[in-house]
């Protein structure tokens, strides 16, 4: 036997209002924030990341010991040598994508994902110091 109780039902048509709609300037104003954060990448790809920010970036992110773990397990895996005291050199662009990695693919739950895709767009900040 199955017993289904509904406490809410939303209903609303997904139909936008087009006559009110200036898709010629949304859809520049998206590629033209597309075309910056391309220009962000490509920087990062560059740009490597020192031990005290990657510190920084791992307290935002506020991860567990097993997930600090297996992010630097993947860290050790990728990385393109080493800087020193056995640290390895990485660049923002390879932890931003470990980072979005394990969010992605490695959280527990939808709740929890969205928790550390927010705190991955506070960590990023300390790529750019």
């Amino acid at each position: 036997m199955v017993v289904r109780k509904t406490l809410f039902r939303f209903k609303k048509r997904h139909v936008l209002e087009l006559e009110r709609m200036n898709f010629k300037e949304d859809v520049f104003t998206v590629l033209t924030r597309f075309d910056s954060q391309v220009k962000t990448w490509r920087e990062w790809r560059t740009r490597p990341i020192s031990l005290e920010t990657y510190d920084k970036v791992m307290n935002t992110m506020e991860f567990g010991k097993k997930a600090t773990g297996e992010i630097e397990s993947k860290v050790n895996e990728d990385f393109e040598g080493f800087l020193f005291r056995g640290y390895p050199q990485i660049t923002a662009w390879l932890l931003y994508n470990i980072l979005t990695w394990y969010a992605t693919h490695k959280a527990a739950s939808l709740n929890h994902r969205v928790k550390l895709e927010g705190r991955l767009r506070s960590a990023i900040s300390y790529f750019n110091k």
